[in-house]
């Protein structure tokens, strides 16, 4: 739940020319606890067992309604309400240079129409199609990402490495995906959303066939790093792509669709890799299907729209 509501607030507040990198900012915490939840397994695993880790997560859960106490509302959501008294003071907290300014001022915005988000309002005439996409191109995205985080270590133990090794490159795999949150971020900041995704996923199919083919210890490891900086490192890119589709007033509806309909791909990814390895020996067959996957995200961006539906005006 906490995924699409941040990175529509990300969307919100952030400068256009800047919000694909301060996305991949903001998702560097998914990767930097992708990388510790890996290192913490190293450490309790052996002497704790598997139990120690859910109590270790469950730690967290209080740590993050602190911080959610401590984010500001969205101005375009504030201002689509109405809401003048909480928007001055989210506005001179966001700007507190001007904050004199914002005591008595009026605010106005083309999306104040009483209108709300709705499943229904995706899936109409103008968004149809744009949302009908970027949920292929989750489901797919995911469904390699969860594949790939699920299964590495117990490929790498069949190809012969001890379980430190193991588990010490899904760690790799996770900060090699935090350097591509922010690397895919500055790109597309500079590119293009559009042909930042489509090379990162053709980039990270090859990567995952490279994977499938050579086992040497050196193409393990750099293998890995270009899956996870680029496939792992595009979905930050392919949330703003959504949270682009949409106005403010079913934005986090429809990255939080995005995410949700993906989230099948996700749960398919792990059961579909154990049930290729039962049918075909090895994890060739496993990591051709993350390969096919991911390029087929690439595929289905190219009949997304490329203009972007109309946004929100800040509030003025």
């Amino acid at each position: 739940m906490i995924l699409p509501v941040s990175v529509t607030l990300v969307n919100e507040l952030a400068p256009g020319r800047r919000v694909n990198v301060l996305v991949g900012w903001m998702m560097t915490g998914w990767s930097i606890g992708g990388v510790a939840a890996a290192l913490l397994s190293l450490a309790l695993i052996p002497t704790r067992g598997w139990p120690a880790l859910f109590a270790a997560g469950a730690i967290v859960a209080p740590v993050i309604a602190l911080i959610a106490l401590a984010l500001p509302e969205s101005p375009r959501f504030l201002a689509a309400r109405g809401r003048d008294t909480a928007l001055r003071a989210v506005m001179a907290r966001l700007v507190p240079a001007r904050a004199s300014e914002y005591v008595h001022a009026k605010f106005s915005s083309p999306a104040a129409s009483g209108r709300t988000g709705s499943l229904a309002r995706l899936l109409s005439p103008q968004y149809r199609r744009g949302t009908l996409i970027v949920w292929a191109c989750s489901a797919l995205s995911l469904f390699t990402i969860f594949g790939l985080s699920s299964w590495i270590p117990d490929i790498l133990l069949r190809r012969g490495l001890p379980i430190g090794a193991s588990f010490s490159l899904s760690a790799w795999l996770q900060l090699t995906a935090l350097l591509g949150g922010l690397g895919c971020g500055w790109a597309a900041d500079r590119a293009g959303r559009d042909p930042v995704l489509k090379s990162s996923w053709v980039l990270g199919a090859g990567a995952l066939a490279g994977l499938a083919f050579f086992e040497a210890g050196a193409s393990n490891l750099a293998f890995v790093a270009v899956a996870g900086f680029c496939v792992m490192g595009a979905q930050t890119v392919l949330n703003n792509r959504t949270a682009a589709l949409y106005p403010t007033e079913i934005r986090s509806t429809g990255v939080g669709s995005q995410l949700g309909i993906g989230r099948l791909g996700g749960i398919l990814g792990p059961y579909v890799g154990g049930w290729l390895q039962q049918l075909f020996p090895g994890s060739r067959a496993l990591l051709l299907s993350l390969a096919v996957a991911i390029g087929g995200s690439a595929l289905c961006l190219l009949l997304l729209p490329a203009v972007r539906a109309p946004q929100s005006a800040p509030p003025g």
